[in-house]
C-alpha cells in the first residue's frame, strides 16, 4: 500500500468518496463535500449544505448534465433517508445540487446500497426485504435496477 497524502479537512464524519479526472470528491455528514487534488492532497474547495445529511455511498456516472460541468453526475445514498438515492450535479469546484431523487418503495424493503454500471447506463440498488440484515430466516435480497440517460439532461 502507498500513502498518497495525509490531510485534515472539514469537521464531521468522513464518508463516501469517488475519484474523477484526478480529483477526489469526499462526502461528509451534514451534506458537505470536499474536492481534493489527487496529485498532492491539496484542498480545492468545500461545498456545503447540498441537501442530503449523510453520504453512505457515492459513485460517478459517465453522464454530464451539461457539457460544461466539471464532473459527471454522481449517485449518492444516505442512511439518514433510507430508500432514497440522490443524483448530484457538481457543476464546478464551488457549486453542487441535487437534481433528482429516486425513491424505492418503502413497503418493499430497506435499501442499503447501489452501484453504477457505466458501460450499460444502469444503476443497481440492493436491499433487504426487512430492515434487519442479520435475520436470514425471514429476510431476502431485493435488487432494483433502472436505466439512466446516455445524453445530458435525460434522467429518466
Amino acid at each position: 500500500a502507498t500513502n498518497l497524502f495525509n490531510t485534515t479537512l472539514i469537521s464531521g464524519s468522513s464518508q463516501a468518496f469517488d475519484i474523477y479526472n484526478g480529483y477526489l470528491v469526499q462526502l461528509y455528514s451534514g451534506g458537505h463535500l470536499n474536492i481534493l487534488d489527487m496529485t498532492d492532497g491539496s484542498e480545492i474547495s468545500t461545498i456545503s449544505n447540498i441537501g442530503f445529511q449523510h453520504g453512505d455511498t457515492m459513485q460517478f456516472s459517465n453522464v454530464f448534465y451539461d457539457p460544461s460541468d466539471q464532473f459527471p453526475l454522481a449517485y449518492v445514498t444516505s442512511d439518514a433517508t433510507p430508500g432514497k438515492m440522490y443524483v448530484v450535479r457538481i457543476q464546478s469546484f464551488t457549486a453542487a445540487s441535487i437534481i433528482k431523487t429516486y425513491e424505492f418503495p418503502a413497503e418493499d424493503g430497506y435499501y442499503c446500497g447501489y452501484t453504477v454500471d457505466n458501460a450499460n447506463n444502469i444503476v443497481y440498488s440492493l436491499g433487504y426485504k426487512i430492515n434487519e440484515y442479520r435475520n436470514s430466516e425471514n429476510n431476502g435480497i431485493i435488487i432494483w435496477t433502472f436505466q439512466f440517460g446516455k445524453t445530458n439532461r435525460n434522467m429518466e
